[in-house]
């Protein structure tokens, strides 16, 4: 997994493969891998090793062709849903929102704003509104027009 991770950091500055269908299905085997034997609860060094391949989102030049639907599905299967929020930027507005509240229903207040203070201690980039950790259990949806 280490040397498919150099690979596909390497490879992302070759945008005549990102249309390729290896390089997309690359990038979704890399960010499963660390959840394919993990079984909850997750270990301090699980959740890290979750944490960082996640982390790595941010650099897929072809994010929006993942399948993140089904590596948030494997964030709450194992208990490790605020790894989840880590991929709320790149989910429609809609999914984003399901997962932000799925989170703060799982977590309380406490435990909310400790694994957030650890994600951001790590150096992840999650979105402002993540910054106090307080996501409201009934949050409402926000459209806007199709138009825009």
């Amino acid at each position: 997994i280490k040397e498919l991770e150099k690979t596909l950091l390497v490879l992302c500055s070759q945008p005549q493969i990102w249309t390729c269908g290896q390089f997309i299905s690359a990038w979704n085997h890399l960010l499963l891998s660390p959840f394919s034997s993990l079984l909850p609860p997750a270990s301090e060094e699980q959740e890290t090793a979750c944490r960082e391949i996640l982390s790595l989102v941010h650099h897929c030049p072809t994010v929006m062709d993942l399948k993140l639907d089904a590596i948030v599905e494997e964030c709450f299967k194992t208990q490790l849903s605020h790894l989840a929020l880590i991929l709320v930027p790149y989910l429609s507005q809609e999914n984003g929102a399901k997962v932000q509240q799925h989170v703060a229903n799982q977590l309380t207040q406490e435990e909310m704003t400790s694994r957030i203070g650890k994600l951001r201690l790590a150096g992840v980039s999650l979105p402002a509104n993540f910054a106090t950790g307080k996501l409201n259990k009934k949050q409402e949806l926000v459209t806007t027009s199709p138009a825009l």
